[in-house]
């Protein structure tokens, strides 16, 4: 990259906005080798990142200053008229006009405080009014500046502004005063690059990070992005993009930018038959150039596919996707927005739908989200919205349940592999049926899936056993269609809470670990702590009234069997739950015995002994009866 030119100056030479020559020693005499204009601006251009800096690193350079001037490191810029576009350096630019700001907002009557450059962010154009009014929220209105907050970076500002006053590092007009001298004596390695050219400058910027290894698959995805299109309208799509991913991240939705493009490149890119046999992993590096170095992580595919078009509509199609996921993401129930797209279902099926949309998306499994993104896509966005159409949710939603439930992540090239048949929904179905015929539902299989059962999030698994048991009850394979025998009742299953309260069957959820026994002294039993995380495995709810779920309290599972004998069970699902552990409990002298002699001795031996096999024996026995209800 020619017409580079650099050298070392101070921080007040950088950010005085007067005019300033830089000139170097050579053979003895002075010479200019760039200037910086009068009134300059300062821009963070939008193919950056956002600001990164964490209140240590802020803490850190705080304190390092406040024992003398510093050399702060590189800053690089790129120069078109007035402007100078930070390349490199944007971070430590930011930190320094921001203490600057904060010294003349605490101490300006008192010191002799220098103006300095302006300093835009294209990603964030409140940044520069928060700079002229000091950050001060009385004068500028959050709502006015988050307008243009297209990163979302405003809290982060604002943690590092009050992170400034809460270190309590100038505290006193003689402190402000030290600090401000050693920031303007402090140093930079300042390079300018003086060819104006989008393209040059944005290379320049990669070239630059990614030998420190410093960018994330994100930032270089944009990067690359922005290079081979350099329009306002692929930003715009960007900063679209960028505000779905944020709201689905504020609803604690896990489901990341690069995730969603990545399966979108996966549903889509094999449809060119130039790009049909290209294979890459989720930061889009290909197998074919792995060992290249000139191919780095988060370029994905852009090099290779070189086409603005595609790209476009690929972005637009997105977008589209995006706005109907958060659009479900952020409401517990249809909106007009969702209506219209399911127009032609009437509304009790479109409820329903709905609800198993939200089931999927919820689920923090990314994997088979690919099936959810190829039908809203091909069935919604692009598609013609008729019945049939919208009814391929009962494939997608059948297939993600049976995913979650019995594969594990390594599967993934299965799923993505599905998407790339034109019959996709047939895939599905065909890919569902092997759940039933192959080795997947074996012994081994349930003791691999749910021995090591974690308590995380019993939310999550609660809706995946509601998942679970809506197929059980409601769901049938007919004529290679999935279809829902009873919507009605199937939606009831869904919304009544009250006839089907979620039960903690075999384990209570007790917060700690504690059954009522009867027979122990105190009539309680805590259950070793390394067996309380069964509570929340899939397999341990079944759903009953409220009423009834009251009644069985805290129960041990023994007892519970006998208080349930009589009662008419409304879901098929938790009425074979409870005849396989019934059986159990009749048949099986490892459990019969307990109703005898209960004491903690025996119920910790039971537990350390014998609890995780008939545990394993006890969810093939479930695997054997889905598969005889599917009479596959």
């Amino acid at each position: 990259m020619g017409n580079i030119v650099g050298t070392i100056i101070n921080i007040s030479d950088y950010l005085k906005p007067e005019k300033i020559s830089i000139c170097i020693d050579v053979d003895s005499n002075r010479k200019n080798i760039f200037n910086l204009e009068e009134n300059r601006i300062y821009i963070i251009p939008d193919y950056q990142r956002e600001i990164r800096w964490q209140k240590e690193n802020l803490i850190e350079l705080m304190m390092d200053l406040k024992s003398g001037h510093k050399f702060i490191g590189n800053i690089i810029l790129s120069k078109s008229n007035d402007e100078y576009y930070i390349i490199d350096g944007q971070q430590r630019t930011t930190i320094m006009l921001m203490l600057i700001t904060y010294i003349r907002y605490k101490f300006g009557n008192q010191l002799d405080i220098s103006d300095t450059c302006k300093l835009i962010n294209k990603s964030f154009k409140g940044l520069e009014k928060l700079f002229e009014n000091n950050f001060d929220f009385t004068i500028v209105k959050k709502s006015e500046i988050i307008k243009t907050d297209y990163y979302n970076q405003l809290n982060q500002y604002i943690d590092l502004w009050e992170c400034i006053e809460e270190t309590n590092i100038i505290y006193d007009q003689d402190n402000a005063e030290s600090l401000y001298k050693n920031i303007m004596k402090s140093e930079i390695n300042i390079i300018i690059n003086r060819e104006d050219s989008l393209g040059t400058s944005i290379d320049y910027f990669l070239d630059t990070n990614l030998k420190g290894v410093k960018l994330d698959s994100e930032d270089i995805f944009k990067c690359y992005l922005f290079s081979k299109d350099t329009s306002n309208r692929i930003r715009e799509s960007w900063k679209t993009l960028k505000k779905y991913s944020f709201i689905l991240e504020k609803h604690a939705i896990k489901y990341t930018l690069m995730n969603v493009l990545y399966q979108y490149i996966a549903c889509d890119l094999y449809k060119n038959g130039k790009f049909r046999n290209y294979k890459f992993k989720e930061d889009f590096t290909l197998s074919e150039f792995e060992e290249d170095s000139k191919y780095y992580k988060g370029e994905h595919l852009i090099k290779v596919i070189n086409d603005k078009n595609y790209m476009q509509k690929s972005m637009n199609t997105i977008n589209d996707y995006l706005k109907i996921i958060c659009d479900i993401a952020c409401n517990d129930d249809q909106t007009e927005m969702f209506k219209n797209n399911f127009s032609n279902i009437d509304d009790q099926e479109r409820k329903v739908i709905f609800k198993l949309i939200k089931n999927i998306i919820k689920d923090p499994n990314l994997v088979p989200k690919v099936t959810l993104m190829k039908y809203i896509v091909e069935s919604i966005v692009l598609g013609n919205k008729s019945k049939d159409e919208c009814r391929r949710i009962y494939a997608v939603f059948f297939f993600t349940t049976f995913f979650n439930t019995f594969e594990s992540k390594k599967e993934r090239n299965t799923v993505y592999n599905l998407m790339k048949n034109d019959d996709w929904e047939g895939a599905l179905i065909n890919q569902i049926k092997k759940y039933f015929s192959n080795t997947n539902l074996t012994k081994a299989n349930a003791a691999l899936q749910y021995k090591y059962t974690l308590d995380n999030d019993d939310l999550d698994e609660r809706y995946r056993c509601k998942a679970l048991a809506s197929l059980y009850n409601y769901f049938e394979i007919k004529n290679e269609k999935i279809c829902v025998k009873d919507v009605s009742q199937l939606y009831k299953f869904l919304n009544d809470d009250n006839t089907y309260s979620i039960e903690h069957f075999i384990i209570s959820n007790n917060r700690n670990g504690k059954i009522k026994v009867n027979g122990l002294p105190d009539n309680m039993y805590a259950i070793p702590r390394s067996f309380r995380k069964y509570k929340n495995s899939i397999f341990n709810f079944i759903f009953i009234d409220k009423d009834k779920n009251n009644e069985l309290e805290n129960y041990n599972v023994i007892l519970k069997i006998q208080m349930l004998k009589e009662y008419n069970f409304q879901c098929e699902y938790s009425k074979m739950i409870f005849g396989i552990v019934k059986s159990f409990i009749d048949e099986k002298e490892d459990i019969r015995s307990l109703q005898y002699k209960l004491s903690e001795n025996s119920l910790n031996l039971f537990f350390e002994d014998k609890f995780i096999r008939l545990y394993v024996e006890f969810i093939n026995l479930v695997f054997e009866k889905i598969v005889e209800r599917f009479n596959i």
